[in-house]
């Protein structure tokens, strides 16, 4: 989420969280490619801090403005609510990245709250399942 590329002791640390997350739950974060090279990381996982499966993708500056995070976010939300049955799913933003939230809100996410997390400003936004969302309309 920051600006500064992490260092490898950094990576190494995330790789290892990442893959026992998958160890843990059966599911987690994918490596992105494109043309048979690697362009960042995503997808959905567990957390403790918020309900609903937890959103995210990170991408090499170069590869951004291809489509690469939308096509991202699609396929992870297609997978938080097939396969892993999952009511909600949120995504967290700094606002200093904008672009991040517009890819979230063309995949229908909203404004949910803004937080402090990790010591930053961080806004929540949330998507529930289309079908267990709970509308009441008036009576017939």
């Amino acid at each position: 989420p920051g600006p500064v590329p992490d260092t490898a002791q950094q990576s190494a640390a995330r790789l290892t969280r990442d893959i026992g997350h998958w160890h843990k739950h059966g599911f987690g974060r994918w490596a992105v490619e494109a043309d048979e090279k690697l362009v960042g990381f995503g997808g959905v996982t567990v957390s403790a801090d918020f309900d609903g499966l937890n959103l995210s993708y990170h991408l090499h500056p170069a590869s951004w403005g291809h489509g690469y995070a939308t096509e991202l976010v699609t396929e992870a939300l297609r997978t938080a609510f097939g396969p892993l049955r999952a009511d909600r799913v949120v995504g967290l933003v700094r606002p200093a990245n904008p672009a991040s939230r517009r890819v979230l809100e063309k995949c229908g996410f909203v404004f949910e709250k803004e937080v402090i997390l990790h010591g930053a400003p961080t806004i929540v936004l949330a998507l529930a399942h289309p079908r267990r969302v709970n509308i009441s309309g008036p009576a017939a």
